[in-house]
């Protein structure tokens, strides 16, 4: 008998610690389950009615931009605030989060804003099934709405460390904003996780990149951030040596394997937005391993369905990064990186089922859709599908063509 009760007081404790957080908050017992592929959250969001208006008219003016104050010199100072609200999310109730409005210029609006949710800034040390905050996306980019979910879910099949992705319909007082893709914040817990420390270094790169007068327009996340800064200073140095120099050191610097398998699926996906084609839109982060890994964030713009090359640097290779520019450069580099391309789309890119799945979400989130969703996402389901289906034959074709011939870089129209 006391055995017995010993154990129901050990099982009703250990319920207790999983489901009591800080403050009272309930949260939910399993880390996956914001992030189930096959559910939409319920994200019902109550505030004040005049600091909901001031937070969604809130944006960015040129000098705010992802090159700072002069030319990619520094990271623009963010425009926006929090604001304090309360949250249920699946019937579990926070009382005084954080909300602010979040984005760059392409998905900025002020009436379906992008959100960030932070649970511990009013109230230390609480979270959501674990998580510190919760980023929701208004797909502004994305009409068909599940581009980001499939292309995560690709890059994380492939082996590259990458945010998990669920949907989530939001309402604010009471009124649709219609349905959100949940893109897991990378912070902390998630280089952790994939990286096995969370005191190392990340970076986020917007508009940022490892040539000479660049580096300081990353924006430094966490880690000792002098040691951070020269250790991206070094990358910098090593692409001022020559081919046969650089062939021979930048695995000392970098997880140059996971790198081919970042870019072959930033080629794949025809990602024009993302770090291989416009050096934006991605984290660097410092793993255990003592090496920089590339983390993809952003891709709204993926599977757009241009069946093209752009001129003149994004044919599918994409070369505007010094990186990918200088492995282009070098033949052996270059085959590798086919080879690694070739080897993605034959294991991963399988049309049918990626297909399949695009319907299912399709499926899933309608019913979630606002009017202007609804409207748009039949043409852009088209496009999508279009894309899968042809991608294949496309980048055949452009490989069998040979190496293309790649321009002298010249900074973007604003740097003057």
């Amino acid at each position: 008998m006391k055995k017995f009760l010993r154990e129901r007081i050990f099982c009703l404790s250990v319920l207790l610690v999983f489901i009591l957080m800080p403050n009272g908050v309930f949260a939910s017992v399993s880390e996956a389950w914001p992030f189930e592929p096959d559910h939409v959250l319920l994200v019902k969001i109550q505030m004040n009615p005049q600091q909901w208006d001031t937070l969604r008219k809130q944006t960015r003016t040129n000098e705010q931009g992802p090159w700072g104050k002069g030319c990619f010199s520094e990271p623009g100072p963010t425009p926006f605030t929090y604001f304090p609200a309360r949250l249920d999310i699946d019937g579990q109730v926070f009382e005084n989060v954080a909300i602010r409005k979040k984005g760059m210029f392409g998905s900025l609006d002020d009436k379906r804003p992008s959100l960030k949710i932070n649970f511990s800034k009013f109230s230390k040390g609480r979270r959501l099934a674990g998580l510190k905050k919760l980023t929701l996306n208004n797909s502004l980019q994305d009409p068909s709405i599940v581009r980001q979910c499939l292309g995560y879910e690709l890059f994380r099949q492939a082996g590259v460390v990458a945010s998990r992705c669920s949907f989530a319909h939001v309402t604010v007082n009471d009124v649709s904003l219609g349905v959100y893709v949940n893109v897991e914040s990378v912070d902390k817990r998630f280089i952790k996780r994939q990286l096995g420390d969370e005191s190392l270094c990340l970076e986020e790169g917007a508009e940022s990149d490892f040539r000479p007068g660049w580096v300081r327009s990353f924006e430094h996340k966490f880690g000792p951030e002098e040691k951070c800064r020269r250790s991206l200073d070094s990358i910098v140095d090593l692409f001022l040596d020559s081919d046969s120099a650089i062939a021979g050191r930048l695995e000392k610097y970098m997880d140059l394997d996971s790198f081919y398998t970042f870019w072959a699926i930033e080629a794949l996906v025809g990602d024009d937005d993302g770090y291989t084609s416009a050096a934006n839109n991605f984290f660097v982060a410092r793993g255990a391993d003592g090496l920089w890994h590339f983390i993809p964030w952003g891709i709204d713009e993926i599977m757009q369905g241009r069946t093209q090359a752009c001129e003149p640097y994004c044919q599918y290779a994409r070369t505007y990064s010094i990186l990918t520019l200088r492995l282009w450069l070098i033949p052996k580099m270059r085959q590798a990186f086919v080879s690694r391309l070739l080897w993605i789309m034959d294991k991963y890119w399988d049309e049918e089922q990626l297909v399949s799945r695009a319907e299912k979400m399709e499926q899933l989130i309608w019913p979630f859709l606002d009017k202007g969703q609804v409207q748009a996402m039949p043409e852009a389901m088209e496009n999508l599908v279009d894309f899968v289906c042809s991608r294949r034959e496309f980048l055949h074709e452009e490989i069998q063509m040979g190496p293309f011939t790649v321009r002298p870089f010249y900074a973007r129209a604003f740097c003057k």
